[in-house]
């Protein structure tokens, strides 16, 4: 064979070789163009606001995101939720970060608007690629081959909120039989359980909770409310959470705040004649009478009362019981009791707040033993008799003093009865520690007859009720042991009067006893005060 035939046979054996060469590089780029799919496809709340704004697009390989618009993607309305693609995300929404035109990123962002904070909805609607603007780009696959496989039914991964609440934040007048009932965006998991994933307060009683449509509202029911009072509902947000998607956990910043207060109506038809109460106090164990305890009340226009160791009284029934002036109320409870709880209410059926007694059970208050009846008559008329013999044994008027029976710790009047401390708090506007209680026997301790509560010192905090935004100085009251309530008008007279951190100063009152303090009048303008700020004290210092 001819050298130049050999030369000829080498150069097409070269030719094949480069056709087969380039022939199976077009196979692998088609089926590399081939692999390249959506895979997935869900909502978001980039912004953590609670309301979805966009629409994640995953692919299994990188993307030219510039070769994209808004108009080459339609989402069908099968859905329950309705969304309008608005646009495509040139940054990152969930970190920020840039868009990349260079193929080295798989994800698209798509900007929407939707339903008024829906996260979610019974029937997820479907994203596909339309291509009705302009012919996008997966890296070079071709328009038909996005058309079949870039399409994804749209998945749940945005946090569920509150979409509304009844009674409405902020509600008056509500029913004392109605409903909680709260509305959330999306399916919830059906456990909810009071202290958990809910708190009210003050605490109604013993809910049970129905669910409906779909899982996505909740009703809670329980025992009335008390008339007149105002009560606070909170989800804690860390537990309550949907039944399906990623975050599951509650955000509250949609369209209701998770947290929120409204006020029980009045009862009684006709006019809202108040009762008037003077004065409200704990008696004492009524002697001979098992678990029976007495309660003195001086006032008018008081035509019955109620009586329960519940705050929202459970189990108690009103008593008809006509008051004008001065009365007594005996009532039953457990001998395990150690708290009562009262309401009074008027001729026309207007309820005052709940008052809170804490009950003396010592075993020995009410000794029946005649000798030991004799000496105590015998030391009353000694005491009557000759007034260098101290009344009460051990104590003295200015004494702090707490009981192994209780754990209450008391202030000793000058007519020798005691005033309990409301709280710590209260105390340690009077002291600076707790080294001046004086342990006494539950004998003394019984021997001083209760006179009242014991509120913080005029002059030292300010206070407010927790639920309501007034708050009040404390001005001296003709009684040294009852403050009086001065209400301060704005921040601009709090910080002329009291400095820029004058919410430093302020305590919360729970409402029981805010009817305890005497009632002065507003602040003026430029009003100088009685005392001196610089012997107020902070709240962090109103401990031991």
């Amino acid at each position: 064979m001819s050298s130049h035939r050999l030369h000829a046979l080498s150069v097409l054996r070269v030719a094949a070789l480069i056709a087969c060469a380039a022939i199976g590089f077009f196979v692998l780029s088609n089926s590399a163009q081939a692999a390249n799919t959506l895979s997935s496809s869900a909502y978001i709340d980039a912004n953590g606001n609670g309301t979805i704004d966009n629409i994640k697009l995953t692919f299994d390989e990188n993307i030219d995101l510039c070769t994209f618009e808004a108009g080459d993607w339609t989402v069908n309305t099968a859905g329950s939720v309705t969304v309008a693609i608005t646009g495509i995300n040139a940054a990152n929404p969930e970190s920020n970060g840039q868009g990349d035109c260079n193929g080295t990123d798989a994800v698209i962002y798509l900007s929407i608007t939707a339903d008024a904070n829906e996260t979610g909805g019974a029937t997820a609607p479907v994203v596909s690629y339309a291509n009705a603007v302009t012919a996008g780009s997966l890296s070079g696959v071709t328009t038909a081959q996005i058309s079949a496989k870039a399409s994804a039914t749209v998945t749940d991964t945005a946090a569920p909120t509150v979409v509304s609440t009844s009674p409405a934040s902020a509600a008056t007048g509500v029913s004392v039989s109605a409903d909680i009932i709260i509305t959330f965006s999306e399916s919830m998991d059906t456990g909810f359980v009071e202290n958990t994933e809910f708190t009210v307060s003050p605490d109604p009683g013993t809910f049970s909770a129905a669910w409906t449509v779909s899982d996505t509202v909740v009703t809670l029911s329980f025992p009335n409310m008390v008339c007149g009072i105002a009560y606070t509902v909170a989800t804690v947000e860390a537990q309550v959470v949907a039944s399906a998607g990623t975050p599951t956990a509650l955000i509250t910043t949609g369209a209701q705040d998770g947290d929120w207060v409204f006020n029980a109506s009045t009862c009684g038809g006709g006019g809202t004649t108040p009762a008037v109460i003077t004065s409200f106090e704990y008696a004492g164990p009524v002697c001979g009478s098992v678990d029976t305890h007495s309660f003195s009340v001086s006032g008018t226009n008081i035509d019955a009362y109620i009586t329960d160791d519940n705050s929202y009284f459970t189990y108690g029934e009103w008593t008809t019981n006509n008051i004008e002036g001065t009365g007594t109320i005996d009532a039953t409870f457990d001998s395990n009791e150690t708290w009562a709880y009262l309401a009074l209410r008027s001729d026309t059926g207007t309820v005052t707040n709940t008052y809170a007694f804490e009950l003396n059970n010592w075993s020995d208050t009410c000794e029946e033993d005649d000798d030991e009846v004799v000496v105590e008559e015998e030391v009353i008329e000694d005491v009557e008799d000759e007034d260098s013999v101290t009344p009460v044994a051990g104590v003295s008027p200015g004494d702090v003093i707490s009981s192994s029976t209780s754990t209450a710790v008391y202030y000793v009047t000058e007519t020798y009865g005691r005033r309990v401390f409301i709280n710590e708090a209260a105390y340690f506007t009077w002291f600076e520690s707790f080294d001046a209680v004086i342990e006494v026997s539950a004998d003394t301790l019984a021997a001083l007859p209760l006179e009242g509560s014991m509120l913080p010192k005029a002059g030292v905090v300010l206070v407010k009720i927790q639920s309501i935004a007034d708050v009040f100085y404390l001005d001296a009251g003709s009684d040294d042991l009852v403050p009086a309530l001065r209400l301060i008008s704005d921040e601009n007279m709090a910080i002329s009067l009291f400095g820029s951190y004058w919410a430093d100063y302020v305590i919360d009152i729970e409402p029981t006893f805010f009817t305890k303090f005497e009632t002065g009048t507003a602040i003026e303008a430029d009003e100088s005060l009685s005392s001196d700020v610089g012997d107020m004290k902070k709240r962090q210092d109103l401990h031991d």
